[in-house]
């Protein structure tokens, strides 16, 4: 008679299906069930020493009326693996999970949404110890499997959270591990709340932005002195004899001017203008990001290779950050497209109808008649292309805040920053309030930080100190 596989709910490294039937563990015979989850309330710690890994490894512990649950991987394994041990070369799962672990019964939700009581193995009370570190490796399985099984990126993150924050706390140092565990994120926003509001921004943002009212203050007054030209050259006697008057008064050659398209191609000018920074500040952007794998699709633009990368893909980042204004800055990108290749001839193969439709339901740009068609634009698709990039630009410093440790990187990492944070530090070193007021106020001139949202990050500075 064979003895019944009993399934067995793994939520550490073994959550790597790989590694798990890899020949020096279960050589094949573990059999993935798919992801599931605890019913009942429990959190992952890193509070046990493996010797194996050479770091702390995973246990469950209980979290009552916290609303927390863990997810990991559901298989089934033959019992003759699950218990005891071998003699013939083989490990059974308690010989591979360790002395320091013992066998529970919990209860899972399996993907189906059946509830279900599994095996798994937790570490024996008496064997738990605080200030242990964790590695990049054996958290990096844990990520893999969960992420390859398509558990939520909040738990995922979660996870991330807690190795992170355990080595903040061990007793030995463990900074470069926690630099590579924080690059598994994915450069996504981590807490919804965050998208609402995070006074973070990056400084490409505060260089696209300064830089834009620049160009926004030039074009304005160009408009104003086109328009004016325009006027007087119509209510003249003459048109011509208008333009030449003024060219002999401004010293400027003037051989011909067609004043019924002259506003359209001034307007195509403002709009190639604006993309030219747009597409700097994603190119700055894209290089300050400390934490990103960049997509890059042959016939990709920058902006869409940019959100492809960022988060869930390309339709759940623009969702965040604006259907309307992704869809507005890209058709200003075939405009321009089309004016730097005129005599290719190329048309815009976007008709803006639709999109002026939706530009006038929408409350922030309903003022403005655009966008037009290529031979129509004007002032109005200068000022709308503006204010979408500007506001892309603003939602991506929410979508793809960096984590509080990788914003203490980003500081080492920049010369001229890493400078600035020694001397504040140089100065204030033994005044503590003096040190936390001068760090804040740095926080904030560097990335815009508010109080509440520097604090942590002052707290990874100081602690570094110690």
């Amino acid at each position: 008679m064979v003895k019944a596989m009993p399934p067995v709910f793994q939520y550490g490294s073994n959550c790597d299906a790989e590694r798990l039937n890899a020949p020096a563990r279960l050589a094949g015979d573990a059999h993935d069930l798919g992801r599931a989850e605890t019913i009942e309330e429990f959190d992952i710690a890193f509070d046990v020493w493996s010797q194996t890994n050479g770091c702390a490894a995973s246990n469950l512990i209980r979290v009552p009326g916290s609303g927390r649950r863990v997810w990991g991987i559901l298989f089934e394994i033959p019992a003759v693996l699950v218990r005891g041990r071998r003699t013939d070369g083989r490990k059974t799962l308690a010989q591979i999970e360790g002395p320091r672990y013992e066998e529970k019964q919990i209860r899972i939700r399996n993907a189906a949404g059946e509830e279900l009581e599994v095996a798994t193995f937790l570490v024996r009370p008496e064997e738990q110890r605080p200030g242990l570190w964790t590695s990049f490796e054996y958290v990096q399985y844990i990520v893999n499997g969960l992420r390859a099984h398509e558990v939520p990126d909040e738990y995922v993150e979660r996870v991330i959270d807690i190795a992170v924050r355990t080595n903040n706390l061990a007793a030995q140092s463990a900074r470069d591990q926690i630099r590579l565990i924080e690059q598994m994120r994915r450069p996504t926003i981590r807490q919804n709340s965050l998208l609402s509001y995070t006074s973070f921004r990056f400084a490409s943002y505060r260089d696209f932005k300064r830089s834009l009212g620049k160009i926004n203050a030039a074009n304005e007054c160009t408009e104003l002195a086109i328009r004016s030209f325009i006027d007087g050259a119509r209510k003249a006697p003459s048109a011509d004899a208008y333009i030449q008057q003024l060219s002999e008064v401004y010293k400027v050659k003037v051989d011909a001017v067609d004043l019924d398209t002259l506003s359209a191609q001034i307007g195509q000018y403002h709009v190639i203008s604006v993309h030219q920074q747009f597409e700097l500040f994603l190119r700055e952007f894209r290089s300050e990001h400390p934490n990103s794998k960049w997509e890059k699709v042959e016939g990709d633009d920058l902006l869409k290779s940019t959100l492809k990368s960022i988060g869930g893909g390309y339709a759940a980042t623009a969702a965040l950050i604006g259907r309307l204004e992704v869809d507005v800055a890209d058709y200003y990108r075939l405009v321009r497209n089309r004016f730097v290749h005129a005599l290719e001839e190329r048309s815009v193969p976007v008709r803006p109808e639709g999109l002026r439709s939706r530009v006038r339901e929408s409350e922030k740009y309903a003022r403005l008649t655009a966008p037009n068609e290529y031979g129509a634009v004007g002032f109005d698709d200068f000022v709308l292309f503006a204010r979408v990039s500007k506001q892309i630009a603003l939602q991506l410093c929410k979508v793809a805040r960096p984590t509080d440790q990788e914003i203490t990187d980003m500081l080492t990492q920049n010369v001229d920053q890493k400078r600035s944070v020694n001397e504040i530090v140089r100065r204030f070193r033994k005044e503590p309030e003096r040190l936390h007021n001068a760090l804040a106020t740095f926080l904030r001139s560097s990335f815009s930080l508010e109080s509440q949202e520097s604090e942590p990050i002052i707290n990874i500075i100081l602690g570094s100190l110690a």
